[in-house]
C-alpha cells in the first residue's frame, strides 16, 4: 500500500498568473520573479504559522528560497515549531537556487538540518541527475520533475537511470 510520505505546499504559478488574468509569463524575468517568490515564501510560512495544525496528515514539504532561511519571519517560523514538528518538515530547494550561491546553500542546509528539518533538492531533469551526487551535496531527499523527455531518455538509456536512482538512494529519491 503506497502512502503519501509528505503534504507539499506551495503557490501555484499557473494558478496565480489566471487570477491575475495577466498575459505577462512571470518567469520570464529572472529578478522579478526571484522577488515575486521570496514575497510568496513569506507568505506561504506566516500561512503555516497561523494554521499550526498543517501537520495533521503528516510531514509536510515547503518551496523557499535560500535566501528566506536567514530572514526574521523564518526564525519566527523555526522559533514556533518543537523539534518534534521540524523533523516532519521537508525543506525544498530548486536547483537553480541552490547553484546561484552555493556557499549560501551550504550555510542554510547545515542551519535547517541541525535544527532538525529536512533539506530537499527540487527540479532533478534527465541531465541533472547524471551529474548531482545528494550525498556530497548533504541532502536528505531530491525529486526528479517527470516529463516526456525524462520517459524518453528512460526508455533509450534504462540501465544509467537506474544507476542514477541507485547512486541517490531509491528511498532518497521522488
Amino acid at each position: 500500500i503506497f502512502k503519501p510520505i509528505f503534504y507539499e505546499f506551495f503557490f501555484n504559478m499557473i494558478h496565480l498568473k489566471q487570477i491575475t488574468n495577466s498575459d505577462f509569463d512571470l518567469r520570464s524575468n529572472n529578478l522579478l520573479f526571484r522577488h515575486l517568490t521570496k514575497i510568496l515564501d513569506r507568505k506561504m510560512v506566516d500561512i503555516l504559522i497561523k494554521k499550526s495544525n498543517f501537520f495533521i496528515n503528516g510531514p509536510v514539504s515547503v518551496n523557499l528560497n535560500v535566501e528566506s532561511i536567514f530572514t526574521e519571519w523564518f526564525k519566527k517560523f523555526d522559533n514556533f515549531l518543537d523539534i518534534a514538528q521540524k523533523s516532519m518538515v521537508v525543506v525544498e530547494f530548486h536547483i537553480s537556487d541552490i547553484f546561484s550561491d552555493f556557499s549560501l546553500f551550504l550555510k542554510a542546509r547545515d542551519f535547517l538540518q541541525t535544527r532538525g528539518y529536512r533539506v530537499l533538492l527540487d527540479g532533478l531533469d534527465h541531465h541533472s541527475m547524471l551529474q548531482v551526487d545528494r550525498e556530497s551535496l548533504g541532502l536528505d531527499l531530491a525529486k526528479i520533475i517527470w516529463s516526456n523527455d525524462l520517459e524518453a531518455a528512460i526508455e533509450i538509456d534504462n540501465e544509467k537511470f537506474l544507476l542514477s536512482v541507485e547512486r541517490f538512494g531509491a528511498n532518497r529519491l521522488i
